[in-house]
């Protein structure tokens, strides 16, 4: 018998890497505010591929990240933080992040992002 995780999300054992997804900081007239910082467990694919970033143009993504659909989606430009054990520079940025849903229930829904 399996743990209650993975009887409510089917993709629970892929999510084994901590990833933390950085808020977009807040500029105000007292100065610049950082945004705040989720941790997510998620699954890590090192391996680099070509994606359409938001403006139509070809990008290298060095990584495609996937984590639960109820996680954070975060902007293009945005910062995340990777695992040291997967030999990339840490921090990266994001090309494109979107809620794969499929609505189905062929494929279960997840977040997935494309990182520089």
């Amino acid at each position: 018998m399996g743990s209650p995780r993975s009887t409510t999300d089917p993709l629970a054992v892929w999510w084994t890497h901590e990833v933390t997804v950085h808020g977009a900081p807040r500029h105000t007239a007292r100065g610049i505010i950082p945004g705040e910082d989720t941790t997510v467990m998620a699954s890590v694919n090192a391996t680099a591929t070509v994606v359409t970033d938001q403006y139509g143009e070809e990008v290298t993504a060095s990584a495609t990240l996937c984590w639960p659909v109820d996680g954070p989606l975060p902007d293009p430009g945005a910062l995340v933080t990777l695992p040291s054990a997967f030999g990339l520079k840490p921090r990266r940025e994001v090309i494109r992040a979107r809620r794969s849903v499929s609505g189905t229930g062929m494929t279960p829904d997840h977040v997935e992002v494309n990182v520089k």
